[in-house]
This record gives C-alpha cells, sequence and structure tokens, in this order.
C-alpha cells in the first residue's frame, strides 16, 4: 500500500487517483478468471493465464507497473514489525 509519507504527495495523489481508475478495469477480469478457475472451466490453464496478463495489462496495469511500481520515486512499503511473532527474533 501507498502512503503520502514514502511518495510525496503529488506522486501519492497520481497513485491514488490512477490506482481507483485501474482497480474498476481490472476486478471484473480478476473476478472472471478467479471464477472460471474455481469452477474448473479452465481447460488449458497456460494458455488462459496468458490471455489474463494480457488483460491485465491491457487494462492498466501495465501503466500502473511503469508509473509506480517501477519508479524509483516509489519506495516499497515496509510493514516493519508487523508480521514478527512476539517474543521470537
Amino acid at each position: 500500500h501507498a502512503r503520502s509519507s514514502k511518495l510525496g504527495s503529488e506522486l501519492y495523489e497520481k497513485y491514488v487517483t490512477d490506482n481507483a481508475e485501474t482497480s474498476q478495469a481490472l476486478t471484473p477480469i480478476i473476478n472472471d478468471f478467479r471464477n472460471k478457475a474455481l469452477k474448473g472451466e479452465i481447460s488449458n490453464f497456460d494458455t488462459e493465464w496468458s490471455h489474463y496478463i494480457e488483460q491485465l495489462y491491457a487494462a492498466g496495469l501495465e501503466k500502473m507497473i511503469k508509473d509506480f511500481y517501477n519508479n524509483s520515486d516509489f519506495i516499497a512499503y515496509d510493514p516493519g514489525d508487523k508480521f514478527t511473532l512476539r517474543g521470537r527474533p
């Protein structure tokens, strides 16, 4: 998850806007693939997976990756000790 303190307010605002728009396009594609997989309706998984990824990229995922996740100004979120068990190193 992105935070304005990590990105700077301008990049964060752009991320929030672009992510909201892209999510609207990606969600139906993700839901469709998940439903097909859960119902056993995928006959050739390799072909379907490639098509699924192509659809995601065409719907805006490629732009999000380029603009944010591969952007050196986009610092990865660090969950800190959130996933460290207490009393364990």
